[in-house]
């Protein structure tokens, strides 16, 4: 009977929780080109690669050299014989909403609701300023107009449609990853001179992951190391050995540089780094040194130990979330306050921390809405940490990624901090998800102005087989191409960088796929507050699992940077081999618990596998030590653990370490009341692992 009412409860309590936060599936999309107000299939292009031309160009794949728009007009190409409708960045490229109701002029808006909008229901681009209409932003909120009346049924004329003080674009994100959670590994090195002691950031890791609980995410600290050298060796008049890091481009460079390759090292090449530096001064020739830097999307960081464990705290959270992309406060905007989290120290973020007012302090700093969801918006969590869901009980998703790391300089054909420089590519995705979201990191930035030419390829060897596809940059049996372009003709605007999927054969030949296959990418600069500190630029894209149909468990891949020009043959100048483990998460260990609820002072069931065999391990309550052991010969474990007598309402986190970077995570919560409940489900849990353990021996 307990154990019907125990999972009756628990089932409609999962039930309403997913129902809150579930979203209207997305209908189908249909990606399109939008050439002279009419938005056009991709089905209607090829893409030559070279052409005439020197770079890469639309043209139509008809005999005739004229492609049909989506409401019947025939547009010819303009230049057929040479460069077609243009080259890629010239013509924008969007995916639209196959609508199963009237859209006569297919932008997305269903022909009852334009008048709304006060738009043209037989004109896809009615104020003929190059944007569709269903693209356009009118309530200014962040989600276009198609998005908010077919995705979201969000009202696409008031920014705030349940008028709760939040955006639309917010809202529908946070309602998206509202029973998500993330687990990031981190590594801390504490530098030879810098005076810092591990106590001291063992506390200010707790209460900065106080902090970031409400982002729901969570580091886990798999490595102190001290007495760290590496990188602070004294280049352009540093001392060796000072924990301090000359500024420019030498010893800061190169400490973060030594720090990426470490996380680059991790299990999935997920996770994030701090380099602790003298308390006194990042930079020795920095008359106002800033208490720590860092770059955006990279994941090492340096921070200095600060007078308390509190400012040390936020100063991290700070650079944390320099690194997961948020800037800091612009004036009149809502983060704009000395409590915020991204409030610079010396912009009253330190007087704000160090505050005896009640109201103040740092429990009180604040993560806005907006931060959380721009953070999750872009993807930020997957690349750096391993994501859950608070189901019942909470579970892993089963993740997948690749990572490498290259040594800065070593390029050929270019100048020493080129972008032809790689420096780090970083890969995660999701089973089941259709995309892979891309980082790919550079040495060196595009110049600001002038022409550019530049290329970088993906390669695959899609099925982990040397005997098919092609030998490309010393990787055989390649099987797709991402050729990635980035071009300026002249002048200082920004550059256009798109990618193209292709197939290459043994000659070299190199055919685009069918479908969509030219894809956006973005630059993305770096961010710091050292003006002169070198900053290196990324390439980010998403790939669609589809169009690279790979089939192996574990992929075979290596990343290209190719010299200046469009040739058939380009110069490699600088390679990264690493692999894309479509099942990387099978090989994590193990942390489980059969219940999602526990009372304050109950005793849980848990069991480890997959750890390191024989060594003592340490299981925590959030921060809170509440188990210690030794692990069996294979690396398991099978015991319980309380629940703290003080523990709050809500969720928590578990985590495993077993002193290498290994660890196993899960996440329990916390009711409000039902005693008795919960003491049924742990009786009915334990039942359960004695059970299991009973089968597997």
């Amino acid at each position: 009977m307990l154990r019907s009412i125990f999972f009756g409860i628990a089932a409609f309590l999962a039930l309403a929780s997913s129902a809150s936060a579930q979203l209207a599936s997305p209908p189908p999309r249909i990606p399109v080109v939008l050439v002279g107000g009419k938005l056009v299939s991709f089905s209607e292009f090829r893409f030559g690669f070279p052409d005439t031309c020197p770079l890469l160009h639309f043209h139509s794949v008809h005999p005739d050299h004229v492609v049909t728009a989506l409401d019947g007009t025939q547009i010819p190409d303009p230049n057929a014989p040479a460069c077609g409708f243009g080259m890629i960045g010239q013509l924008r490229v969007w995916a639209v909403f196959d609508l199963a109701i009237p859209d006569a002029d297919f932008d997305g808006i269903p022909d009852a609701r334009e008048a709304e909008l006060g738009t043209d229901p037989n004109q896809a681009d009615s104020n003929g300023n190059g944007i569709p209409d269903g693209d356009e932003d009118k309530d200014a909120d962040g989600l276009g107009n198609a998005v908010e009346i077919v995705q979201y049924q969000t009202d696409p004329t008031k920014n705030d449609t349940d008028g709760n003080g939040v955006i639309d674009s917010v809202d529908v994100t946070l309602a998206s990853t509202a029973k998500s959670f993330t687990v990031v590994p981190l590594l801390v090195n504490l530098y030879q001179g810098s005076g810092a002691t591990e106590q001291h950031f063992r506390d200010a890791v707790a209460l900065m992951n106080q902090f970031y609980a409400k982002a729901r995410i969570r580091f886990v600290l798999v490595g102190v190391r001290t007495g760290q050298t590496a990188g602070d060796d004294g280049t352009g008049g540093g001392t060796a050995g000072d924990g301090r890091f000359n500024n420019p481009n030498d010893e800061g460079q190169k400490v973060q540089e030594a720090g990426g390759n470490e996380v680059a090292a991790l299990p999935g090449g997920k996770g994030m780094k701090v380099a602790v530096s003298a308390t006194g001064g990042t930079w020795t020739d920095d008359a106002s040194p800033p208490p720590g830097w860092s770059r955006h999307r990279d994941p090492a960081c340096v921070c200095e130990q600060r007078s308390s464990r509190e400012r040390t705290a936020a100063t991290i959270a700070h650079e944390f979330g320099h690194i997961f992309t948020l800037a800091h406060p612009t004036v009149g905007s809502a983060e704009n306050t000395p409590g915020n989290i991204m409030t610079p120290s010396n912009g009253g973020r330190d007087a704000f921390v160090d505050s005896t007012d009640p109201a103040k302090g740092f429990a009180n700093l604040t993560i806005t809405p907006a931060q959380v969801a721009s953070i999750v918006s872009d993807g930020i969590p997957s690349l750096f940490g391993v994501q859950g869901k608070m189901n019942s009980p909470a579970v892993k998703r089963p993740y997948q990624s690749g990572s490498a790391a290259d040594a800065a300089g070593d390029e050929t054909g270019g100048a020493a901090g080129s972008p032809l420089d790689l420096a780090r590519i970083s890969m995660a995705s999701e089973e089941g998800e259709d995309e892979i979201h891309v980082l790919l990191e550079l040495w060196g930035p595009f110049p600001d102005s002038g022409a550019i030419d530049t290329a970088f390829g993906l390669l695959f060897d899609t099925d982990a087989s040397a005997a098919t596809g092609a030998t490309q940059a010393g990787l055989a049996g390649v099987d797709r191409e991402v050729r990635i372009h980035v071009v300026r003709e002249s002048g200082s605007a920004a550059p256009a960088v798109q990618a193209q999927l292709l197939v290459p054969d043994v000659f070299g030949v190199r055919t685009p796929i069918g479908g969509a296959t030219l894809l956006p990418v973005t630059v993305r600069a770096g961010s710091n507050l050292v003006a002169d500190l070198h900053v290196a630029d990324a390439l980010e894209l998403r790939l669609r699992k589809e169009d690279l149909a790979l089939t192996a468990p574990l992929v075979p891949m290596q990343v290209t940077s190719l010299t200046p020009g469009s040739s058939l043959f380009p110069t490699v100048a600088d390679t990264m081999p690493l692999a894309f483990d479509q099942q990387r998460y099978l090989t994590d260990p193990d942390f489980v618990v059969t219940q999602e609820f526990a009372d304050p002072s109950a005793s849980v069931p848990f069991s480890l596998a997959g750890l390191d065999p024989n060594a003592p391990f340490e299981v925590r309550f959030d921060d809170e030590v509440v188990a210690t052991g030794m692990l069996d010969g294979s690396g398991s474990f099978l015991g319980t653990f309380p629940i703290p007598a003080a523990a709050a309402n809500g969720f928590h986190f578990l985590t495993a370490t077993d002193g290498t970077v290994a660890f196993a995570f899960s996440a329990i919560n916390v009711p409000e009341a039902s005693p008795s409940l919960a003491a049924a489900a742990a009786a009915l849990a334990l039942a359960g692992l004695r059970r299991a353990r009973r089968l597997d021996s």
